[in-house]
């Protein structure tokens, strides 16, 4: 999965590069605008996760700023709007990438802490026995599991991994819907049906069958018969 992330990440960002390179004659303005970029977020290309989690912390749209400038001297189109779409989804993945590390971290150090529990648990329990004697290695996996468990169950239970989680999956929708636009956007000119337009239209067909349904109730009250609900009277009668 995260392979896959960073496929759309390297694909998305080879797109953004060859619109202002080859396309716009806008070489010179969009490396200024990355030079501006590192000089700007320094932390963005310093490698260290918490420097990159704090900068996201205070700039929610790094890509968007960045690159903000040399878009309003491009002239509108479906390519514009289509690269649009893929700078604001490389804002999107980093910041969930950054949430879903936040995540794993929290579960390797839980793990970690539970390894470091049950060593020093062993080490109490055997430090007074003669040399040689060693623990059962099913008995000790056992107590690791079981300390594993709790502390895990434990982490599960904190307001601070309940919100980095809710966080994650409210990124991983955002990532989501901008995909699907940006693969829209890509792709309008083809004769494709999206899924966007399939759910608008059933969307459409629901709304419609519920005012049909509010419109017989109305008259069925002021004792107008309705075509179908007629027809099911006299039949009931016929019976």
């Amino acid at each position: 999965k995260n392979g896959n992330m960073k496929e759309i990440y390297d694909n998305l960002s080879s797109q953004v590069h060859k619109f202002f390179t080859n396309q716009n004659n806008l070489s010179k303005e969009y490396f200024a605008q990355i030079q501006g970029m590192k000089s700007e977020f320094p932390n963005m290309f310093s490698g260290n996760f918490d420097k990159v989690k704090e900068l996201y912390s205070q700039v929610n749209n790094v890509f968007g700023k960045t690159f903000e400038p040399v878009l309003k001297l491009v002239n509108p189109s479906k390519e514009k709007e289509s690269v649009e779409a893929a700078i604001i989804l490389m804002d999107k993945i980093s910041e969930y990438s950054i949430k879903q590390n936040e995540l794993q971290y929290s579960l390797y150090a839980t793990t970690q802490k539970s390894l470091e529990t049950v060593a020093k648990q062993y080490a109490d329990k055997y430090k007074d026995i003669k040399t040689g004697e060693v623990p059962n290695p099913q008995e000790l996996y056992n107590q690791w599991v079981k300390v594993s468990e709790d502390l895990i169950s434990e982490l599960l239970a904190t307001d601070e991994f309940a919100k980095i989680k809710s966080e994650t999956v409210g990124l991983g929708m955002d990532v989501k819907k901008q995909f699907e636009k940006q693969f829209e956007s890509v792709f309008g000119n083809y004769p494709i049906v999206f899924r966007t337009e399939i759910e608008e239209l059933y969307k459409t067909i629901y709304d419609l069958k519920k005012t049909v349904k509010e419109l017989q109730n109305k008259l069925s009250l002021n004792g107008i018969a309705v075509d179908g609900e007629d027809e099911k009277s006299s039949r009931a009668k016929k019976k």
